[in-house]
């Protein structure tokens, strides 16, 4: 199963936002139009993307379905999307505008039966539940009320309902820009023993490699959402990676090793350069390399080369990315 990256929308009155630390009088608008938004994501490479109906969220109420219905009109992205989703018939017509998985809530931890009837209607790979922590304990309501359960006691028992999806999200990290929960992430997918989506605080390439490194413990992926926004990460053709470097940086030693080692020269007048992850078919699975590419996105010919030439990692910190399998499964 491939490691998924989920660019976040949040829709609020209709309009993409962000919250910090789910506070709804801490409101950022980064746009209009919901589906321009969606439209962007596929365009870098998104295969799925996260819809939170806020609206929904706080009322227990869908408020925001034109919103996605206009998305999934205007995307081919695979659809996650939570917020007010309360009801088997509402379930229903989601799925059938589209949308392949959904996010419990509110009603999943007050009413374990729906989501046992829920899985068991739909199938368990397309229904996963929030659990949305705030100083150890769970909160529901859009995250405006404390439910005063822990979120492995929650865990187990929507795991004993058929629940396979969790989206864990650290409160007081989201839209902060600061780093995941990773121990807490990491505790509650090997005590619920559950395929985990991680959300709160994502914001540099480094913690995703870290999220990454939780896939044996059933950690599957990640959302992203303000660090997007606002430029701290970027999605390119499928390769997430920090802002580009200035133009023209100096040739490292290590990269000038790596072109040497491929056979390649490098490019006249400086370019970008990162160090980059790529997978291979000898190795089996994205063994990490250290090498250079040069003036745009990087070349699968050069990673080969680099592979067979050298076979071992270059240190090149000015800038990193990674390339994930895209996968929608």
């Amino acid at each position: 199963m491939a490691f998924i990256l989920f660019p976040a929308i949040d829709l609020l009155k209709g309009k993409v936002v962000r919250l910090q630390q789910g506070c709804y009088d801490a409101v950022t608008v980064y746009g209009d139009d919901p589906t321009e938004v969606a439209k962007r994501f596929e365009a870098d490479g998104a295969v799925w993307l996260h819809i939170v109906d806020l609206d929904g969220a706080r009322t227990g109420e869908l408020r925001n379905l034109d919103k996605i219905a206009a998305i999934r009109q205007s995307v081919r992205c695979h659809l996650q999307v939570g917020g007010g989703i309360r009801s088997l018939p509402l379930m229903e017509q989601l799925f059938h505008l589209g949308v392949q998985r959904l996010v419990l809530g509110t009603a999943a931890i007050r009413q374990p039966l729906l989501a046992y009837e829920a899985a068991k209607h739909f199938g368990a790979d397309r229904i996963a539940v929030a659990i949305d922590v705030r100083e150890g304990r769970v909160a529901v309501e859009g995250w405006t009320t404390m439910a005063g359960l822990s979120p492995l006691e929650v865990g187990k028992r929507l795991r004993e309902c058929g629940i396979c999806w969790f989206v864990y999200t650290d409160i007081t990290r989201d839209g902060m820009l600061t780093a995941p929960n990773f121990d807490a992430i990491a505790k509650f997918a090997e005590r619920v023993q559950a395929f985990v989506i991680a959300s709160g605080g994502v914001t540099t390439i480094e913690q995703v490699r870290q999220l990454k490194a939780l896939e044996p413990l059933g950690v599957g992926g990640c959302i992203i959402g303000r660090a997007l926004y606002e430029g701290a990460l970027a999605v390119v053709g499928g390769v997430w990676r920090l802002p580009p470097l200035p133009s023209n940086p100096p040739l490292d030693a290590d990269i000038q090793r790596a072109y040497n080692c491929a056979g390649h020269s490098p490019p006249s007048g400086g370019g970008q350069y990162a160090a980059h992850r790529c997978s291979d078919a000898r190795d089996g699975a994205g063994a990490e390399l250290g090498f250079a590419f040069a003036c745009g996105a990087p070349k699968n010919s050069l990673c080969s080369s680099v592979w067979q030439a050298c076979r071992s990692p270059f240190t090149f910190k000015k800038q990193t990315a990674i390339h994930f399998p895209q996968s929608a499964s």
